[in-house]
């Protein structure tokens, strides 16, 4: 049977294009084997015999990039998308386990494949929509499998970024890896070391976003917990999650507070991230039974971060802040930001209080109204803040 897939219309008009004038041009990669699976598609890349020079003289109509030239890769803004053109290649071996150390242009699709990463990656699809699978990437599929494309060690010492390509794959996959490909990912994996952290943290992310992180968390443990510092009970309860945050917590939930922030940094996640995992790990194992205790956890941490410890919690059976009373109070809307307090600095200062002391008199009065001890009424909290004042004084 003669299967064919839809073709992207932006992807179509270049593939078109290329053909039109005596070019080989397919649709490769990731877009190819995610159409076959079924999965949502999202860059689309295209192999083509076409030189830079010309695919540039091709698309001259269109907004190009140049940035990966030298690579061979012209980017091509179509149809409010960048699809990425690269001219059939050879790469050299990498002194560095990260790049090429050099490239050399050809007109073989076939030797260009060779030098991908899986074979599941080295599918190819024409114009009319027909795949074309040189390197039987289709037999992987079937047998959900990952498999590297010729030599394991030979791919992952030209880039050692591959390794956790490989888990991710089968993470998001819900793929076995290969037994040749596996042995050579374990042997290499100390490569993983001469990587720059952001390479490493970007596949990281998409390897916790995965569904079937259990598919390789236990057999490539060692390599897992090389790059990010995981404990064999981080898994448990992890499918049951949706968020990054907590499936992050999750896989850190041996850790302190503060050993969560260090890691998190050392990995150069954003610190707002960082500071806020570090402050859901202080509260995990909260406990919560009255409605003070509540507007105490919420003015820590927020309505989205106790919801986030309320399924954290539910997931793992810790059994710390009731749902329903949280349910109850969060219904309330309670006062339990300084932003929603009946005064603010500005009438602190009418009455002649400067400096530091009006962030002080403002959470006490704060503190004074989630303990229920004062009512959250303007000339009520004013009389307080001078009584706060003349005791100061």
């Amino acid at each position: 049977m003669d299967l064919r897939y839809p073709v992207a219309p932006q992807a179509h008009l270049i593939l078109s294009r290329l053909i039109a004038h005596g070019f080989e041009a397919y649709l490769v990669g990731g877009s190819v084997r995610d159409q076959v699976l079924g999965r949502p598609i999202t860059d689309l890349d295209i192999t083509t015999s076409a030189s830079t020079a010309e695919v540039l003289a091709l698309f001259h109509d269109h907004k190009t990039s140049r940035i990966g030239e030298r690579l061979g890769t012209i980017g091509i803004h179509v149809q409010s998308s960048w699809i990425e053109v690269t001219t059939y290649r050879i790469d050299s071996a990498s002194s560095n386990a990260r790049h090429p150390d050099s490239v050399t242009f050809t007109t073989s699709l076939v030797e260009d494949l060779k030098r991908r990463d899986f074979t599941i990656n080295a599918l190819v699809m024409d114009q009319s929509g027909r795949v074309l699978d040189p390197l039987d990437g289709m037999a992987d599929l079937q047998a959900k499998r990952i498999t590297a494309i010729g030599n394991p060690d030979d791919r992952f010492k030209e880039d050692a970024l591959r390794i956790l390509r490989a888990l991710r794959f089968g993470a998001q996959l819900g793929f076995s890896i290969d037994h040749a490909t596996g042995e050579a990912l374990l042997r290499h994996q100390a490569l993983l070391d001469t990587l720059p952290v952001e390479r490493i943290r970007a596949e990281l992310d998409k390897l916790i976003r995965s569904d079937s992180l259990e598919t390789i968390f236990y057999p490539y443990f060692s390599v897992l917990s090389r790059v990010l510092a995981i404990s064999p009970q981080g898994l448990a309860g992890f499918e049951h999650f949706e968020g990054f945050e907590l499936k992050l917590l999750t896989l850190l939930e041996h850790l302190s507070p503060q050993a969560i922030h260090h890691e998190l940094l050392r990995l150069k996640y954003p610190k707002r991230l960082a500071a806020q995992l570090a402050k859901l790990a202080s509260v995990r194992n909260a406990t919560a039974s009255t409605s003070i205790a509540i507007k105490h956890l919420l003015r820590e941490i927020g309505v989205d971060g106790v919801n986030l410890i309320l399924t954290y919690q539910d997931v793992h059976g810790i059994t710390g802040i009731d749902p329903e009373l949280t349910a109850q109070v969060m219904a309330q809307d309670p006062v339990v930001t300084l932003n929603r307090l009946a005064i603010n600095g500005h009438d602190l200062m009418a009455l002649g209080i400067q400096g530091k002391t009006i962030q002080t008199i403002l959470d006490r009065l704060l503190e004074a109204v989630i303990e229920e001890t004062l009512p959250n009424e303007a000339n009520v909290l004013l009389k307080a803040a001078r009584a706060f004042l003349d005791e100061k004084g």
